[in-house]
C-alpha cells in the first residue's frame, strides 16, 4: 500500500553543521594542489515529502529506477547538469528537494575545476502526485509516484528547531498526509 509522508527539513543545532555544511563535492580532483579540497552546499529548508511504497523491499534504485521503499518526492525533479554535460550525482541533486515558499539558493559547484552555475529556482509549495517527480536523465535520483490525486500544500513556513511545525493541508487524496 503506497503512503505519502511529509516532514520539516529545518537545519538547526547539530543539523546546521551536518546538513547545511555537511554535503560536499570534490570539484578539483584534476588539480594536484586542490584534489582533496571540498566545496560545501546547503540543503534547503522546507517540507520534504516521502513516497513510501511497500511493494519495494529496498531503496536500490539501480535495481528498480524510480522505485524504492521510501524515496523523496522532490520539489525540483529535473536533473542538475554539470558544465561538461554530465549529470551531477545525487548528493548534489537533492539540495533543492524541499517544498517551500521561498526560491532556492543559487549554487555553483565545480567538476574537474570547471564551475557549473545553477541559478535560483522558483519556490514550489504544492506536492501533487499527478505531476511527475521522475526524470529519465536521473533515474536513480528521482521517483515515480502513484498518481492518486493527492496534494499537500505548504501554507506557511514556521520552522522552529526540534519541531515539525509547518502549516500544510492535505487537499485531496485518501493518503495525503500533513
Amino acid at each position: 500500500m503506497p503512503l505519502l509522508l511529509s516532514r520539516n527539513n529545518k537545519l538547526c543545532n547539530w543539523s546546521v553543521k551536518n546538513l547545511q555544511f555537511g554535503p560536499y563535492n570534490f570539484g578539483f580532483l584534476d588539480n594536484p594542489l586542490l584534489g582533496n579540497w571540498v566545496e560545501h552546499l546547503p540543503y534547503q529548508d522546507g517540507m520534504l515529502v516521502y513516497y513510501w511504497d511497500t511493494s519495494q523491499s529496498n531503496n536500490n534504485t539501480r535495481q528498480h529506477p524510480g522505485a524504492g521503499l521510501v524515496l523523496p518526492g522532490v520539489a525540483h525533479p529535473m536533473a542538475m547538469i554539470r558544465a561538461d554535460g554530465g549529470v551531477w550525482r545525487n548528493r548534489m541533486q537533492t539540495y533543492d528537494s524541499t517544498f517551500t515558499l521561498a526560491p532556492t539558493d543559487p549554487l555553483t559547484l565545480d567538476w574537474l575545476s570547471q564551475p557549473s552555475y545553477h541559478p535560483s529556482l522558483t519556490a514550489v509549495s504544492i506536492f501533487d502526485d499527478r505531476n511527475s517527480y521522475f526524470d529519465p536523465a536521473n533515474p536513480w535520483g528521482s521517483v515515480i509516484v502513484p498518481n492518486t490525486g493527492t496534494q499537500i500544500r505548504l501554507l506557511a513556513a514556521v520552522f522552529p528547531c526540534f519541531s515539525a511545525n509547518y502549516f500544510s493541508e492535505a487537499i485531496t487524496g485518501l493518503r495525503g498526509c500533513a
